[in-house]
């Protein structure tokens, strides 16, 4: 049985692309979760931050 070179080359290279994709994904997800969290439209209220105080 004879390897097909080709086969293997395109499934690699394939393999190469997706996992590019998936880091510049996960860098592009972390930079607008890092926004979105910084940013401070939803102010906390008093009452809200009183519920868990009991002293």
């Amino acid at each position: 049985m004879e390897t097909n070179w080709l086969i293997i080359a395109i499934v690699a290279v394939f393999a190469i692309v997706l996992v590019i994709f998936v880091i510049k994904r996960n860098v592009k997800d972390e930079k607008d979760l890092e926004t979105f969290l910084n940013k401070n439209e939803y102010q906390i209220k008093k009452e809200e931050s009183d519920v868990n105080d009991e002293d």
